[in-house]
């Protein structure tokens, strides 16, 4: 050590704010030191005693040196402390029994206690949904929430297969996978993905047993999807107000390194799905589902957007 770094040292050594934090250690481990003495007596040890200074050399290096030597020690001791002090008391049970202290370091063999788990309300979490559907149904339903992959689903199609002949052998066909890859439209300043709206509605509404009519919001905003950089997106999110299970159906996604140049371009395959719909509805099961606008749900700069404003700054 250079006696520059030395000074530095000793001068930290001395400083009210180092003794006033060591202090404080200090009495914090001695304290949890004499509560594990009461409850955990066999986890006490022997501290090792600090070697008194020597006084063969009076020298101001040497004397500083010494010095260097027993705060190293003390902060070796309270290293100890602390160390005997983060013991667990579950872990005492390994010392009492005669094991070595290297033991503590080993990972545990044992399971978690489950007795406390409610047992039923895990089994029977998603019953009430699951229990009007066929068995294809219920395949189809359980592999998506439960995210089971296609490899793991596969085998067990084909076993099921054998049993019950009208159930598809391959996932892709039990979970309607498009085979068609999707078409992403470019537009200035991005891509575009549009999503069928009659479809959602359809897969949605497809048990429907009498005419009704569907209250939607249109929601339209830009979020970015890094914290640093430009690239972002522009959903267009339409959620049913008589339907509040259904989540929120993704109508059309921009993406781009701005928001849409053009509003025009960002909003023509929606408009033009949306207004045939709401005109004429859609006959599902032979009945009219009525579909109308209830609300345009924007925030101000997507709204001055929708509506083709231009915002000026000065």
């Amino acid at each position: 050590m250079s006696s520059q770094s030395r000074k530095k040292w000793k001068t930290v050594l001395k400083s009210g704010n180092f003794k006033r934090k060591v202090n404080k250690y200090r009495s914090a481990v001695s304290q949890a030191n004499s509560k594990n003495s009461i409850r955990f007596p066999e986890m006490n040890r022997q501290r090792k005693i600090l070697k008194p200074k020597s006084s063969a050399s009076h020298s101001p290096t040497s004397s500083f040196l010494h010095a260097t030597d027993d705060e190293t020690e003390c902060s070796l001791e309270i290293l100890r402390d602390g160390l005997d002090a983060s013991i667990k008391p579950e872990d005492c049970g390994l010392l009492s029994a005669g094991h070595s202290e290297s033991k503590l370091n080993e990972p545990s063999l044992a399971l978690p206690n489950r007795d406390n788990e409610d047992d039923d309300s895990i089994d029977n979490k998603n019953y009430d949904v699951y229990k009007e559907m066929n068995l294809e149904m219920f395949l189809n339903k359980w592999s998506i929430d439960y995210r089971i992959s296609h490899r793991a689903l596969k085998p067990v199609l084909q076993k099921l297969n054998e049993h019950h002949p009208q159930l598809p052998v391959d996932p892709r066909r039990l979970l309607s996978t498009p085979r068609n890859k999707p078409k992403i439209l470019t537009i200035e300043g991005g891509y575009y993905w549009h999503h069928s709206i009659e479809y959602s509605l359809r897969s949605f509404y497809e048990r429907l047993s009498e005419p009704c009519t569907a209250s939607i919001n249109i929601n339209i905003d830009g979020l970015p999807l890094f914290k640093n950089g430009t690239a972002q997106v522009w959903p267009i999110l339409i959620s049913i107000t008589e339907r509040a299970e259904i989540p929120p159906i993704i109508a059309g996604i921009f993406h781009g390194n701005n928001k849409p140049k053009r509003v025009e371009e960002f909003l023509k395959p929606f408009v033009e799905e949306i207004l045939p719909i709401i005109s004429d509805g859609l006959l599902i099961n032979n009945h009219k589902l009525t579909v109308k606008i209830r609300s345009i749900i924007c925030d101000a700069p997507a709204r001055a957007f929708v509506k083709g404003v231009q915002c000026f700054t000065a």
